[in-house]
């Protein structure tokens, strides 16, 4: 994890969870089971 002089929440060695969007369901790569390149919604 990098952290910038701005960042006041986080320090080194906490767990944290990163997510772009959530995987579109219709979407042919999720379908392909791709879901982590979905489009999103």
């Amino acid at each position: 994890m990098k952290t910038g002089s701005r960042v006041t929440r986080f320090k080194m060695g906490d767990a944290v969870l990163s997510l772009v969007h959530p995987q579109n369901d219709y979407c042919t790569n999720t379908m392909r089971g791709l879901g982590k390149l979905s489009e999103a919604t």
